[in-house]
């Protein structure tokens, strides 16, 4: 099952342990699962936190990238080139979760693909 994922990556709270903090500030890093949006996320984050008094702003985004089809010519050429090195292999569709550069090639290509 593939979801949205969420990992907090950098805390900031006050300056030492025994000092209670006047304001703390968490990172996070958001994988934004296909099908879903940023803006439906920071919603589904702010429903969860349901605090007022904490703000959720988004520093940086892009939205999934699309899902690319596996009945064309491209699908069909990358099949063959993993078959000619890797004759038992069996080539499989699968969503990435990892936020790659081939998000920049989608508004381009019609067909985007990363294999692992």
């Amino acid at each position: 099952m593939t979801r949205t994922t969420v990992a907090m990556t950098k805390l900031r709270g006050s300056a030492a342990a025994n000092v209670l903090a006047s304001q703390a500030v968490a990172h996070a890093n958001i994988r934004v699962a296909v099908g879903e949006s940023v803006e439906q996320t920071v919603q589904r984050l702010r429903r969860i936190i349901h605090d007022d008094r904490v703000s959720v702003t988004v520093l940086s985004a892009s939205e999934p990238s699309p899902v690319s089809a596996t009945d064309n010519a491209q699908f069909a050429a990358l099949t063959a080139a993993v078959g000619a090195v890797f004759p038992d292999a069996i080539v499989v569709p699968y969503i990435m979760m990892a936020a790659t550069d081939s998000r920049r090639f989608t508004g381009i290509c019609p067909a985007v693909y990363r294999f692992a």
